[in-house]
């Protein structure tokens, strides 16, 4: 997951050469949320990865954002974050997941309509990575994400604002996203993940 490949070039090198991050506008992606009520399937997803150069010599991903959603309906949207720590595959721990299934989402039952949340941390899910290349040329430091990324979750979700206000919950079965690069990468000065205790 940490693994990177660094290249340098000289200030005049080619611009051939030079580290392009060509991310398409709608990027690939495969896989839904598998719920026991059946699968959410989703039409975009827009991702945000970072990483940290603190540590010149073993630079590290600190952060990934995933934000999936139905076309352009923003009552049927998934927001996966992962942060802080690794599990024992050295993949970066899921932080936090909601899920906005108020209104107009295929394949979500209406009378669950709600948006939910870990509240409990009770959703377990990794995000696996490969290497993300970078280049300094001196000048200008360029990442980018060539490979695939693969999410998984399974777990529980809670809301509080069912009608009554009555807590309800639904479950997350074994989901796996594969999301296809290349994804532009972000610098951002921040401690790299740890082992998760």
């Amino acid at each position: 997951m940490t693994g990177y490949d660094e290249s340098s070039s000289v200030p005049d090198a080619p611009e051939d050469e030079a580290l392009s991050c060509d991310e398409p506008e709608l990027i690939p992606f495969q896989g839904a949320l598998q719920t026991p009520e059946g699968a959410v399937e989703f039409d975009t997803v827009e991702v945000s990865v970072n990483y940290s150069a603190l540590d010149a010599n073993e630079p590290c991903v600190t952060s990934v954002a995933f934000w999936f959603r139905k076309s352009n309906d923003f009552s049927c949207e998934l927001f996966i974050t992962a942060e802080k720590y690794l599990d024992e595959a050295d993949a970066l721990v899921v932080s936090s997941v909601t899920f906005d299934g108020e209104g107009g989402c295929p394949g979500f039952p209406p009378s669950l309509a709600a948006t939910y949340y870990d509240l409990d941390a009770e959703v377990l899910g990794s995000i696996s990575l490969g290497a993300v290349q970078i280049q300094d040329d001196g000048v200008f430091t360029r990442a980018c994400h060539e490979s695939s990324i693969t999410v998984r979750l399974a777990g529980t979700l809670d809301t509080i604002f069912a009608p009554g206000g009555v807590l309800e919950e639904f479950s997350i079965d074994g989901t796996e996203f594969v999301i296809e690069g290349p994804l532009r990468v972000w610098d951002e000065p921040a401690s790299c993940p740890v082992p998760r205790e």
